[in-house]
């Protein structure tokens, strides 16, 4: 869900070699029941947009799921988009 949320915001002109996580305590599992009872998640996301050494920086995120009449926190932690430099030079140049 991170990973998704990150790409929704990274630059469309650039080539993604990755998305590096840090800091990530889970809290509790995400249970997905074997029945037709549904799953409620909910991610919350807070890019940055400066570039810092080939990177967008670190984007904050929060997993929480609904179950037992009441949220929970499962994970929370920080992402960022780790583009092609060589790609991202010629981006950043005027002209």
């Amino acid at each position: 869900m991170a990973m998704e949320a990150a790409h929704q915001q990274s630059d469309r002109k650039a080539n993604i070699r990755g998305y590096p996580f840090k800091d990530i305590p889970i809290k509790k599992a995400l249970v997905i029941p074997g029945t037709d009872s549904e799953v409620v998640a909910q991610l919350y996301f807070r890019p940055k947009r400066e570039r810092i050494d080939g990177f967008l920086a670190w984007g904050v995120f929060r997993i929480c799921a609904y179950e037992n009449m009441e949220w929970s926190d499962i994970c929370d932690g920080l992402i960022a988009i780790e583009y092609d430099c060589s790609v991202l030079s010629g981006l950043d140049k005027p002209g």
